[in-house]
Parts: C-alpha cells; sequence; structure tokens
C-alpha cells in the first residue's frame, strides 16, 4: 500500500509529465515553423522537466520497494541513476543546438515568428509557474526537498520562455537575435546537466554528510543519556530516501554492559524516530577508564 507521501509525489510527476510532453510539442512545432532553434531549444527545456519528473517517478515508486538479497538497502538509488542518464543526455542536446545556433549567427538567418508563437509561449509561461507552485506545495506538506527542487525546475523554465517571449516580441526583426537567444538557452541546458549531474555524482561518490547532522546526533545522544557522549567517527549513507547512519559514543567504564546496550536502543529509536535514519553505534569506554 502507497503511503499518501508517496501518492502525491507520483501524482505530481505524471501530471508534470503530460504537461511538459505538450509544452514540448507545442514549442518544437512552433520553432520550426518559425525556424527558431532558441524555440525549439526552450522546448528541450520542457523535456528536461519531463525527464526529472520521470525520476522523480522511478525514485518515489523504488524507494517504496523493499529491501532484498541483492539489494539490502533498497532500491532509492534508481532515482539517482535515472537523474545521471537525463544529465547526460541534456549535455549532448546542449552541444546540437551550440552549433546550430553559431551557424545561424555566422549565416545572419533571423527567425521568421509566426502568428500564434507569442500565444504558445504566454501559455507556457503561465502553465509552468502554476506546475511550481503545485510542486512547491507538495514539498511544504510531504518535506520532500526532491519536490522543492523539481517547483525549481519548473520556474526556471518559465523563467527562460519569458526570456523569449521578450526577444519575440520587441526584437522580431534583429537577425542576430534567436541566434544570441539559442545561445542563451544552450547555457541553461549545461547549467541543468551540471546541476544534475553533480548532484547525482555527488550522491553516488559518497559526499560528506551535513554537518548539522552531526550535531542533531549529538543533541539526540545527550538528550538520552544526559551527558556528552563524545559522539565521534560519523558515517551517514544514503541510498535515496533511506539513510544509514553509523557512529561511536563512549560510555564509563564501569557501566554495566545491559545497562548500555539500553542506552544504545533507546538513542537508536529516537534517531530513527526523529531523523528517519537507520542507526549502528558503536560502544567505547571512555578515556583513561
Amino acid at each position: 500500500m502507497r503511503s499518501k507521501e508517496e501518492r502525491s509525489m507520483v501524482t505530481e510527476g505524471y501530471i508534470s509529465i503530460a504537461v511538459n510532453l505538450l509544452l514540448f510539442a507545442a514549442k518544437y512545432l512552433v520553432g520550426i515553423a518559425s525556424g527558431s532553434v532558441a524555440i525549439i531549444a526552450d522546448g528541450w527545456h520542457s523535456l528536461s522537466d519531463t525527464l526529472s519528473s520521470a525520476a522523480i517517478v522511478i525514485g518515489a515508486k523504488a524507494s517504496m520497494k523493499p529491501a532484498d538479497q541483492r539489494h539490502p538497502y533498497g532500491h532509492g538509488r534508481a532515482r539517482v541513476i535515472t537523474a545521471l542518464v537525463v544529465g547526460v543526455m541534456l549535455a549532448v542536446v546542449g552541444v546540437d543546438f551550440l552549433i546550430e545556433s553559431i551557424r545561424k549567427l555566422i549565416d545572419r538567418t533571423p527567425a521568421d515568428y509566426v502568428s500564434y508563437t507569442v500565444w504558445v509561449l504566454a501559455a507556457s509561461v503561465f502553465i509552468k509557474e502554476l506546475m511550481a507552485q503545485y510542486s512547491f506545495w507538495i514539498s511544504r506538506r510531504v518535506g520532500r526537498d526532491m519536490m522543492r527542487a523539481e517547483g525549481w525546475h519548473h520556474r526556471s523554465d518559465a523563467l527562460s520562455t519569458v526570456v523569449i517571449l521578450i526577444g519575440v516580441l520587441f526584437g522580431g526583426s534583429l537577425w542576430w537575435l534567436d541566434g544570441a537567444l539559442g545561445l542563451a538557452m544552450v547555457a541553461l541546458l549545461w547549467w541543468a546537466a551540471y546541476t544534475i549531474m553533480g548532484e547525482a555524482v555527488g550522491r553516488l561518490m559518497g559526499k560528506k554528510h551535513d554537518h548539522n547532522i552531526e550535531e542533531k546526533l549529538k543533541d539526540i545522544c545527550v538528550a538520552c543519556t544526559g551527558r556528552d557522549v563524545k559522539l565521534h567517527h560519523v558515517h551517514v549513507h544514503e541510498y535515496g530516501e533511506h539513510r544509514e547512519v553509523s557512529f561511536h559514543m563512549c560510555f564509563p567504564g564501569d557501566m554495566l554492559l545491559e545497562k548500555a546496550h539500553e542506552t544504545v536502543d533507546a538513542v537508536e529509536e529516537r534517531i530513527r524516530r526523529q531523523t528517519g535514519m537507520e542507526a549502528t553505534i558503536h560502544m567505547e569506554c571512555e578515556p583513561g577508564d
């Protein structure tokens, strides 16, 4: 049975995929009709949101699959792998549009915008901002950073389309404008690729955990034991939404093993409840004991 949180994320993902595919098709057709490399590239920027939404759907579904013998920590990294593929694809697409934009500037080829170009672009801006607000609302509701990032993907697409729309409205007679806007869209595509791949590679390589996590763990240990346990050797391992943490904590040398074990169990349960992480704790004697 899916959780309400997962259902919200999957629903947003499917809606986003459908909307972005329609916007991609509309921009692509308008771009072809107008001979505008900038509008076609903007369509690909919308398609990148489709792919990131697909990654969210895959990640949300995969993260809920139970662990098995081959994947003892679950399947949460499926979203990370999908995001890496998306980033590589965007980088390759950006190269094609870079070549086309430079060719248009060299050949001094202007765009010839069709009559309905403005309406398609304006509708895209409105729809994408609505999608951004929807994603932000879900992020506040379920407390997932990935949904907030999804909202900013939608908003970045809306802002890039605003730039293209301004160019159509006020620069239709400038032969170089479409090529220049095409180069700007290439920069946006590559920035999206860099951001997506950088985050994915960081997670796969095991980037250093946030210092705030260590402070929170110390607070939990102090709350459970009433003293400084000299917490150290903290390691956080992320598997999508599933996270494991291991660390060392010190106990008095004369404390009974049974009592120390009960304390560790209490600390692990509070960490699970307050952070959602599964903890493994190594017990040590305090220095000098």
